[in-house]
């Protein structure tokens, strides 16, 4: 079959075979075509015949064979029912009756067909609900798809337009909880415009259907190896969800490791297991930060019906494990101060969606919040007021909190070129920049600013006791302040520095080795890579510049370093450049970066692939304060979430949109944001 099987000359011809009379019953304003998923398999030039609207064509199950061709030819055997067969819930099972009638027991495929010309209905949904429940969600749903038919008449604008419009849906979010395969659009020539002679728009709908054919063929024929769903096998899981005797009574959670680490670490085990049947669950893990993930989505398992009842999808087995052991979110605090309270509901989403890493930007050019014990003065002069700090109180609840939901805290000394409060205190530690409106930096030739960083250092390790990783900075260190300076110019003359990069080297190995004394592992932002400086191994580095993050990658990986890659998950940007030209992941829309492959353009082999350890959404704080900062960060973090725990084919934002939109009404619905 070829885009060329219909043309002007067929559809004069093939119109005189179509009824002359069209039944007076059969107005324009209710005359429709209904068209079945075979018939436009079986022929892409199928006309549906008049009948009424909202009348289904068929009653009874049918069964037909037919022969398809893609690359490869093959024969297609499709059982229909009808919608009315889950009209009530004793009718169920006359679908399992009626496939062993028609010799079909088992199925390599469950298309659910609907039309959304109207959008999808509370019955709809219901039908779907029964459906799902009498087969059972673990057992049914690898196997599901939807199909949405009678699009035949739309251009491929509407359709994009529709598509948009399905994923603001609520009722179509519901649905799509259900499906892990594709959506995919099927129609027919529709039978108004062929009765009324408009060839061209015919030409275009075949067009449309053909390829639309095509596509889901060849998904059929791509998937061909899977094993079977059994019908026969699934009767004895059917139940009724009100029955008194299904009510789930018992949770069982088995940790099988005997040592129990207080706190959560870097490369823990957080895998775990679910398995419920009937009445009873049982949550598996190696560790109790995989039990509490296992908790999680267990408690994601619950839907409220429209009857009010509390419903939990079941049978269902669940393996489960993340992608990267590190998932995080940093939190920026020096720029607009944010309440313990702002905090703890980060830390309460950021547990419910399994990030398992606050990095925390504490202090910086703005404010120096954090209350040092060695130098008070450090937030008497450099911190907004008095009543904006965190007193080692205040953190060690945090750390506490977040340590209860699997969560470590990462903090970040952003130095030399982000920690202008600290002026505020000891001005004589800064460079005199001649241009005052730049940025000041740390002076890296005085001894005394590296007996003051230690002893920050040691102060923040003995506070953050639990951490192996201080991040170090050492991002946007304005170069030209360096230059401009007389003092910093002869010592790099005295000490044979020829450019900026031999002074950035001499500070980076002196702090480094602080951290590497005091029982610290250091990460710091990619600048000082880039600009050769050579770095330890045991550096992580973290990838956050522009649209080249991904050969930055690649570079940093291949020389042994290990990554945690945030360029493209800056929720700072808020998409306020979409409209622009530049196809860039700086500028899309957050739900498009389900697209990016973080592999793209990737140079190794997969022993390299595997030092890219994580990522994390990063907000910058100069525009978020307690007011906004829940908002901004929540729901578009979710995406991030699901890209870094999920395998790397959930790729697609159309097939992860019901879900996103679920769990964003979830974290609603607990008073989370």
């Amino acid at each position: 079959m070829s885009n060329r099987s219909i043309s002007s000359y067929n559809i004069q011809s093939e119109r005189g075979n179509i009824e002359d009379k069209v039944d007076d019953e059969y107005d324009n304003s209710t005359k429709s075509g209904k068209t079945t998923l075979v018939e436009v398999l079986a022929d892409p030039r199928y006309r549906p015949p008049y009948q009424r609207l909202g009348l289904s064509q068929n009653q009874l199950a049918t069964k037909k064979k037919i022969k398809c061709s893609t690359s490869t030819h093959f024969t297609l055997t499709i059982v229909e029912i009808p919608g009315n067969m889950l009209d009530k819930e004793q009718d169920l099972a006359k679908i399992n009756e009626t496939c062993i009638e028609l010799g079909v027991t088992q199925f390599h495929y469950i298309c659910v067909c609907t039309s959304f010309e109207n959008g999808i209905s509370d019955k709809d949904i219901k039908l779907f609900e029964r459906l799902i429940k009498h087969f059972g969600e673990a057992s049914i749903k690898p196997y599901l798809s939807l199909i949405v038919t009678r699009c035949e008449s739309k251009d491929e604008e509407s359709r994009a337009n529709m598509k948009k419009e399905l994923n603001r849906d609520f009722h179509f979010s519901r649905l799509m909880q259900w499906f892990n395969r594709r959506v995919h659009f099927i129609g027919a020539l529709d039978p108004i415009d062929w009765d009324q002679g408009h060839e061209e728009v015919i030409l275009d709908q075949f067009q449309t259907i053909y390829n639309d054919r095509q596509h889901f063929l060849q998904f059929i024929e791509h998937d061909c190896n899977i094993e079977p769903f059994t019908i026969e096998s699934q009767m004895k899981n059917s139940s009724v969800i009100s029955s008194s005797e299904n009510t789930f009574s018992v949770l069982s959670i088995e940790i099988k490791s005997e040592k129990c680490e207080r706190y959560p670490t870097f490369h823990v085990d957080e895998s775990y297991n679910i398995t419920i049947e009937d009445v009873y669950g049982k949550i598996q893990a190696n560790t109790i930060w995989g039990a509490l993930h296992g908790l999680t989505t267990f408690s994601q398992l619950h839907f409220v019906t429209d009857g009010n009842q509390l419903v939990i999808n079941a049978p269902i087995t669940i393996e489960d494990e993340p992608r990267f052991p590190y998932r995080g979110i940093l939190l920026d605090t020096s720029r607009n101060f944010l309440r313990t309270s702002v905090i703890k509901k980060h830390l309460d989403m950021m547990a419910y969606n399994k990030f398992n890493v606050l990095h925390w930007r504490i202090v910086g050019d703005q404010s120096w919040p954090l209350i040092s014990k060695q130098y008070p003065t450090l937030t008497e002069k450099g911190a907004f007021s008095l009543d904006h700090v965190y007193t080692p109180g205040d953190v060690q609840d945090i750390i506490e909190y977040a340590r209860l939901r699997g969560i470590r805290i990462i903090p970040e000394l952003n130095a030399p070129g982000h920690i202008g409060a600290l002026g505020r205190a000891f001005p004589d530690f800064l460079i005199n920049c001649y241009n005052e409106s730049t940025r000041q930096i740390i002076d890296p030739t005085k001894t005394e600013i590296y007996s003051f960083i230690e002893i920050i250092l040691k102060e923040i390790k003995q506070t953050f006791e639990n951490e192996f990783y201080i991040h170090l900075g050492m991002d946007e260190v304005y170069s030209a302040c360096c230059t401009s300076n007389l003092n910093l110019e002869k010592f790099m003359n005295k000490n044979k520095m020829s450019k900026y990069t031999d002074l950035m080297r001499y500070y980076t190995s002196k702090i480094l080795d602080i951290a590497q004394n005091i029982g610290a592992k250091s990460m710091v932002w990619q600048d000082v890579w880039n600009d050769d400086v050579k770095l330890p191994l045991e550096v992580v580095i973290e990838i956050w510049k522009d649209d080249s993050w991904s050969t930055y990658l690649s570079k940093a990986i291949n020389e042994g370093y290990n990554v945690v890659l945030a360029a493209p998950f800056n929720l700072s940007m808020m998409s306020y450049r979409k409209y622009d030209k530049l196809d860039s992941v700086m500028n899309a829309e957050f739900s498009k970066w389900y697209n990016i492959d973080l592999f793209a353009n990737f140079i190794g082999d997969e022993t390299a692939r595997k030092r890219l350890i994580g990522g994390e959404a990063t907000l910058c704080g100069e525009f978020v304060d307690d007011f906004n900062s829940l908002s901004r960060f929540w729901p578009r973090a979710l995406v991030v979430a699901e890209k870094l725990w999920s395998l790397p084919d959930v790729n697609n934002m159309y097939d992860v949109t019901g879900r996103f939109h679920i769990q964003r009404c979830r974290l609603h619905n607990l008073s989370m944001y």
